[in-house]
């Protein structure tokens, strides 16, 4: 049995519209479920735990030390919640939405009445899809994390020593754009390898999509340097689909979307 953590469908399409129109994913809510009575593995079209038995406040947020597009919410089971065993786990946004969720190794969760004060603390770690263009928001009165401390974050290439290779620091592409202001741009592999275009009707074409670590250097007035990480150097040209969406072809025939708004 494999334990993790994954963005849902509908967590990828949130992002996605953020992107697009700026509206911001407000993740409020943690849940806990017992699977129904047994561990599975969860994945991505899901849009519940199997058999939620406890949901709280998210009580903390904050990026992951060792992962730049991670972020890990933090909630705790108070001593007095209990009698039931913890499978699965997720989070869920303002809207009600599963934005997140994952499985966990069967761990029972005692009550203070059985006779011993088990007050637990649980951690769901979320791959952002699009840091660049969205706030990961928890409730203002606990904490927020914006976008602001995820680019400072994701551009400081000493914040991960031991993850050397994936600071973005390859220039990829010079491109002109069309935008009379400094646009939000984001680059997208999809779950298969290599996106190709068109990217479809959909915010993610045919399939689930994940972010390429990337930074952006605004060099003047509609013209911008795109950089990412070794795994993706190389001279790829630019091929233009829309004013929204690019690609950057590799001489293999690998593509990876470029998206801007």
């Amino acid at each position: 049995m494999r334990y993790y953590c994954i963005p849902t469908l509908i967590g990828q399409a949130a992002a996605a519209n953020a992107f697009l129109t700026g509206e911001k994913v407000n993740v409020t809510t943690f849940v806990v479920g017992d699977g129904g009575g047994q561990e599975y593995e969860p994945t991505p079209d899901m849009t519940e735990l199997r058999n939620e038995v406890w949901r709280g406040v998210v009580t903390n947020a904050e990026i992951d030390p060792y992962s730049p597009n991670v972020i890990n919410y933090t909630t705790v089971i108070p001593s007095n919640v209990g009698g039931f065993t913890m499978r699965e786990y997720g989070v869920v946004d303002d809207k009600g939405r599963q934005i997140g969720i994952g499985n966990l190794a069967s761990t029972p969760k005692i009550k203070f009445e059985q006779g011993i004060s088990d007050e637990t603390e649980l951690t769901f770690a979320l791959t952002i899809t699009n840091p660049e263009a969205m706030d990961w928001q928890v409730d203002p009165t606990v904490i927020i994390a914006t976008k602001r401390n995820l680019q400072e974050h994701n551009l400081d290439p000493e914040a991960h020593p031991f993850l050397r290779g994936q600071v973005p620091t390859e220039l990829v592409a010079t491109i002109t754009h069309e935008f009379d202001y400094d646009p939000m741009v984001a680059l997208y592999e999809n779950a298969e390898g290599f996106a190709r275009l068109p990217f479809g009707d959909g915010a993610f074409g045919g399939g689930p999509a994940a972010s390429v670590p990337m930074k952006v250097e605004h060099l003047s007035s509609r013209r911008i340097n795109i950089y990412t990480i070794s795994k993706y150097a190389g001279s790829p040209r630019v091929v233009r689909h829309s004013q929204r969406q690019m690609a950057l072809v590799y001489p293999d025939d690998r593509n990876l979307i470029i998206m801007m708004g």
